[in-house]
């Protein structure tokens, strides 16, 4: 929910790109802290990798888990 909520956040400031990156995919849990997300392209890496320090303290906040980490990928499918 948190997840979605970050990138609605992302929508109305205009990021579209950013926006639908994290919408086509749910992040797929590693740990209970460690998320990976599943991106299309190097550039959606690039866009996410800019702003992911914000997306990571968003979701810490929100859960009130300061061990929460984001690793984003490129998917292989």
């Amino acid at each position: 929910m948190n997840w979605r909520r970050f990138a609605n956040e992302m929508k109305q400031q205009g990021r579209e790109t950013f926006y639908n990156a994290m919408i086509k995919r749910n992040p797929l849990p590693v740990s209970d802290t460690h998320f990976i997300m599943e991106v299309d392209n190097q550039v959606q890496v690039d866009l996410i990798n800019a702003d992911k320090e914000k997306l990571i303290s968003f979701l810490r906040r929100s859960v009130k888990n300061y061990d929460v980490s984001v690793e984003v990928k490129i998917t292989e499918n």
